[in-house]
């Protein structure tokens, strides 16, 4: 039964999964073709400030209705749900006030802040962030009812559906764009998918705040929240470094080509991902129970079925690589190279298991966040001095052994403290239970 819940689910969270990262990747490679490489390299330092702010706004809330959803709705309380929803989205908004004037006190000093070149650019910036960290959070309401379908389908398809359909226009009639439209044209898709998100989870949360949530609750909301958006902020910066890094020490393209490279290879750990769709409240289920028997079943599972799509992904980019790249215009097949060595990291990352997952779904935040920090640091110094020696390909080998070096680490933490092997290899421990 644990296998054949695991697998329909995942069946069901790769199909959505597949079709977001397949308009994901049409709607980035019509967004290069109509930019141009130095264009899109320009969007692509813009998308990395974006999704770092959207990092910040979420506060880690996304997680903790991960975490704290399938409780209230599995105890059947819809007043704590839809108080909890209430207050998440006030503090989502207090923090995007705050961001605001934040940047716009911060563009006095730096005017040229992520390509904010005017103050109509920074209200476009903040709203697309905004409406990024709400798909975040507020589709976890979704995962946390086991609503699978639903949760990927609008935080991960609906925004590149509607980039890729507001895009159309300006490819069919060859319209020329700019940095400034492609914000606006982002920014009204992601504030389109939020409004659909706001409908759909009107239907299952809205009911009479007959039971509201204690001060005891909101303390446990805070606490699991503020670690995680430290590691969540932490891991998102070590994603967008290169192409931040390369912006201020590499060529001109070198941005948009490391963002192609980066968001091809992301398919090799996009099986992995969609599995922890289905086994991260499996995985916190089971070890409220303190059911390492199960927990570890479920991770060896995901692990096997994720290195076995890697591997199949890395063959068809190696092999295939040179004529995807084709599709994004002229001069991104110079980003091949940085897109094999990309893919040994992402690899081993597959390889590993979702042992993230298991470090913040079994009470090991803090080292999640420890490890974060570490890598984070050694990432940015071996960035530099690659980026300073060797350009686009220095950028993608200290990423490659930064995700190396972080998923060995946290996979020796998970089975130094937990007994669980997340790897694909399984090793049962002498410390679960009979």
């Amino acid at each position: 039964m644990l296998i054949r819940n695991i697998t329909l689910g995942s069946i069901k969270s790769m199909g959505l999964r597949i079709l977001g990262l397949f308009l994901g990747l049409l709607a980035q490679a019509t967004l290069s073709n109509l930019l141009g490489l130095e264009g899109f390299s320009q969007y692509s330092v813009f998308l990395s400030y974006v999704l770092l702010l959207a990092v910040a706004l979420k506060f880690g809330m996304d997680v903790t209705v991960l975490k704290f959803g399938a409780e209230y709705f599995a105890g059947r309380t819809p007043g704590v749900i839809n108080h909890f929803a209430m207050l998440l989205a006030r503090r989502l908004l207090f923090n995007t006030v705050l961001a605001a004037l934040v940047i716009f006190a911060l563009r006095m000093v730096w005017s040229g802040f992520a390509s904010l070149t005017t103050p109509i650019a920074v209200l476009w910036f903040v709203l697309f962030s905004g409406s990024v960290a709400a798909l975040g959070v507020f589709s976890q309401f979704f995962r946390a009812a086991h609503m699978i379908g639903w949760s990927q389908t609008l935080d991960q398809v609906s925004r590149s559906a509607f980039l890729l359909v507001a895009l159309l226009p300006f490819w069919f009639w060859n319209v020329p764009l700019n940095l400034e439209d492609a914000m606006i044209v982002a920014t009204i898709s992601s504030v389109s998918a939020v409004i659909i998100l706001g409908i759909m989870l009107r239907k299952i949360i809205w009911q009479p705040m007959t039971v509201l949530a204690t001060a005891s609750d909101r303390s446990k909301w805070f606490s699991v929240s503020l670690p995680i958006f430290g590691a969540s902020l932490v891991g998102q910066l070590y994603a967008q470094m290169q192409i931040l890094v390369l912006d201020q020490m590499g060529s001109a393209t070198d941005p948009g080509l490391y963002a192609v490279a980066a968001r091809l290879v992301a398919m090799t750990n996009f099986v992995l991902t969609a599995l922890n769709v289905v086994t991260a409240p499996m995985i916190a289920e089971a070890f409220g129970r303190k059911d390492h028997r199960k927990l570890q079943r479920v991770v060896s599972l995901t692990a096997r079925l994720a290195a076995v799509a890697g591997v199949a992904f890395v063959s068809v980019l190696v092999f295939a690589g040179p004529y995807i790249l084709l599709f994004f215009g002229e001069g991104f097949d110079k980003a091949y190279p940085a897109l094999l060595v990309l893919c040994v990291g992402s690899l081993v990352g597959a390889m590993t298991g979702p042992v993230g997952y298991v470090m913040t779904m079994t009470d090991q935040q803090k080292g999640f966040l420890g490890t974060s920090l570490i890598n984070l640091i050694l990432v940015a110094l071996l960035s530099i001095i690659g980026i300073t020696y060797f350009g686009l390909i220095g950028a993608a080998a200290a990423a490659s052994f930064g995700q190396i070096f972080l998923n060995t680490v946290r996979w020796w933490q998970v089975w130094k403290k937990a007994g669980i092997d997340t790897s694909l290899i399984g090793i049962r421990s002498s410390r679960l239970d009979p």
